[in-house]
């Protein structure tokens, strides 16, 4: 379509008692961000999006990869919150590390491995950037990660993976999870 091309909205204003729906309302459209694996590009300014493992929604990572991602929204914020919904990798080889700002050398906030599959969890950053970084080794590949990040006006709060607890010793049980049976 032409940019300049002049669209119209219907809005239906049915109501299940047939009296008519009027007053005013407000409609917010916003520009598309698609979701990104990760090693396809370098990163994104945006500040809402979905970044995937390298194989996508529906296939599994490869071996021997290492890429990184780095989130730096345009937008003024105070935090960026990452959001892990799906999250399955290889138990003690292959990780996804957080970065607290654009690269590798910057402080670290979080590590994953795959002895928190299936846990959906959260991380915050409160630089201007994030990056995230996925190393997998040459072994055994597995259905991967899915993360959101967004962007805050808020400071960001307590209660993120910062917060790791130290094992000292294994079998580690805690809330009735357990490392047993995990390399």
């Amino acid at each position: 379509r032409d940019p300049n091309e002049v669209l119209f909205i219907r809005i239906n204003d049915y109501s299940a008692t047939l009296t008519p729906n009027s007053g005013t309302f407000q409609l917010c459209i916003t520009e598309y961000v698609p979701p990104y694996n990760i090693g396809s590009v370098a990163g994104s300014t945006s500040c809402i999006g979905t970044l995937f493992d390298s194989g996508g929604p529906t296939n599994n990572y490869s071996n021997n990869e290492n890429y990184t991602f780095q989130i730096c929204p345009a937008n003024p914020h105070q935090c960026i919150e990452l959001y892990f919904t799906d999250f399955n990798v290889e138990s003690g080889a292959d990780y996804i590390t957080i970065y607290n700002g654009p690269d590798t050398n910057s402080p670290i906030l979080a590590r994953a491995n795959g002895a928190m599959a299936g846990q959906a969890f959260r991380v915050q950053a409160s630089a201007p950037c994030v990056t995230v970084q996925f190393t997998s080794d040459g072994f055994v590949v597995a259905p991967g990660f899915e993360l959101h990040w967004q962007c805050s006006n808020n400071p960001c709060s307590d209660g993120s993976l910062s917060d790791i607890t130290n094992i000292n010793s294994l079998p580690f049980i805690r809330n009735n999870l357990t490392t047993c049976d995990h390399a």
